[in-house]
């Protein structure tokens, strides 16, 4: 490549690249775009008999656990890309008032995970009556029903809590409170790469360590095909990520298709999460507007960070037998 055209293709990918607004832009904090709720409280107790001709030690053994099932809602998952669903409770108090003993050892790093965030896809036929209702006052020519579209959700998040069994034997019918925190994995800010929809011999970097090119995109009408290649190559698999450990400044969480005036082209293959491959060739079919796509958009989260998000659940009814 001759140093004119070098200028030319990093002047065009510079002017390619945009940044998000974060969450320090705003008064709104991290912790306020989570919620968390318990939705179930169980009591499980095994009894077990053992025949003494065949076993040793105990011919009767009694295990008893208690569980709190929580759920997480995430308000704004724009910069999350995953929770430690392994919690860190604080503190617990009875229906009397007392603080009941928390006699759980601390989690180790193994059990810190990350778990990153999930979305699905909906087909979701809207629904055009109240529209028709307005044609039809206005004196305007009904229209048929729109087409389906696909609508990304994010999947529940849920965490458990186990809780002292003995709990359910003492004075009081409820925990009055249950005080602690769990870490989110969070990015400052979002960065935008975006691609030209065309075959190119051209390097672009994405992060420190990761470069691509489009070799052979193609698409027309309702169709299209896209071929990423990277260096260097990847594995196909992330490593997880844990509580404390170590997070890159710049990482790849979202591939986006775009078509005129940068408007996305939403398609179920376009699901966002990790870990996932960006070199897999992508083939589609039979969606709108994808004979009309003008760029790739690569999305970066930048500045990583162990988030601690506090929680207080109150009011728990314990199980009656």
């Amino acid at each position: 490549m001759n140093s004119m055209r070098r200028i030319a293709v990093f002047a065009t990918i510079a002017l390619s690249i945009g940044l998000s607004e974060g969450w320090s832009k705003s008064n709104r904090k991290v912790e306020d775009n989570f919620k968390v709720s318990w939705s179930s409280i169980t009591y499980n107790k095994k009894l077990a008999l053992r025949n003494p001709a065949v076993s040793r030690g105990k011919e009767r053994e009694l295990a008893e656990a208690l569980s709190l099932s929580c759920e997480v809602k995430i308000s704004d998952s724009s910069r999350v890309l995953g929770i430690c669903r392994r919690p860190i409770i604080e503190k617990i108090t009875n229906g009397r008032g007392k603080s009941v003993e928390i006699g759980s050892a601390p989690p180790g790093s193994g059990d810190m995970r990350y778990d990153l965030l999930r979305y699905q896809r909906r087909h979701v036929r809207t629904s055009s009556r109240w529209k028709n209702a307005i044609r039809t006052a206005l004196g305007m020519p009904r229209k048929t029903s729109s087409r389906p579209t696909w609508f990304k959700e994010l999947e529940s998040n849920r965490m458990q809590i186990n809780l002292d069994a003995g709990m359910t034997k003492q004075p009081g019918e409820e925990i009055s409170c249950v005080k602690g925190c769990f870490y989110a994995l969070v990015a400052d800010s979002l960065a935008y790469v975006d691609v030209p929809f065309k075959q190119s011999d051209d390097w672009v970097r994405l992060t420190p360590d990761m470069e691509i090119r489009l070799p052979g995109p193609w698409c027309k009408e309702s169709q299209y095909r896209l071929q990423i290649r990277a260096r260097p190559e990847e594995s196909g698999s992330m490593a997880p990520f844990h509580v404390h450990g170590y997070l890159p400044d710049r990482l790849l969480v979202e591939r986006r298709v775009l078509g005129p005036d940068d408007k996305l082209i939403d398609h179920p293959t376009a699901i966002r999460g990790l870990p996932r491959s960006i070199t897999d060739e992508c083939a589609v079919y039979g969606g709108k507007g994808l004979g009309r796509i003008k760029k790739v958009r690569f999305v970066i989260a930048v500045n990583l960070r162990h988030r601690k998000i506090p929680f207080v659940l109150e009011n728990i009814p314990l199980p009656k037998f």
